[in-house]
């Protein structure tokens, strides 16, 4: 076999160009996306954005080892890079993905930061918003029930006056509503 014949082996003969947009989830994805298509295209013009950008850069050292070392090794690497990011790993907050061990919040916003990976592993929306606010209220109970009494005066307030847009206590209104000009004592 030739070393013109070992090229056109391994690098397919339809050419795709591919633009991946940001976002973690996205970027979570583009590994294995990015295998697949080297099984069918060349991929030749590669760009994105946050997320994207770092996926277009492997996409193409990988193509740029396809073309050059008539391999595609750098695909099949690019393509377990999902489980190797998976893998758990031991940190001193317990075992936790490889991947979340590259995002580590500053010591004042680590409470903050739980609060939030506590409600990612939650599937039910719902339930992830009421986790949200068990541990808003277990890890900062002074504003919680603070904000929880001002919730309920507002709640109140509105009920009392029957007016959503007029009776809030902490409108921005200038107009003062009264008992007299309520819809339901008229």
């Amino acid at each position: 076999m030739t070393e013109t014949d070992a090229k056109q082996k391994n690098s397919p003969p339809t050419v795709c160009d591919v633009i991946m947009k940001g976002g973690i989830t996205s970027g979570v994805i583009y590994p294995k996306l990015i295998g697949k298509l080297s099984e069918t295209y060349r991929l030749k013009n590669i760009g994105g954005t946050s997320a994207g950008a770092i996926a277009a850069a492997a996409a193409a050292a990988a193509e740029f080892h396809r073309h050059t070392k008539n391999t595609t090794d750098g695909f099949a690497a690019l393509n377990q890079l999902p489980g190797i990011l998976g893998n758990s790993v031991t940190t001193k907050d317990g075992n936790r993905s490889r991947l979340l061990t590259f995002f580590q919040p500053i010591p004042q916003l680590k409470s903050h930061f739980e609060i939030l990976l506590n409600a990612l592993n939650v599937k039910v929306p719902l339930l992830a918003v009421l986790e949200i606010a068990f541990q808003v209220l277990r890890r900062f109970p002074l504003p919680a029930v603070v904000a929880l009494v001002l919730s309920a005066l507002e709640l109140w307030s509105n009920l009392v006056y029957g007016d959503f847009d007029q009776a809030a206590i902490f409108s921005t209104s200038s107009r003062t509503p009264s008992l007299k000009t309520t819809p339901w004592m008229t």
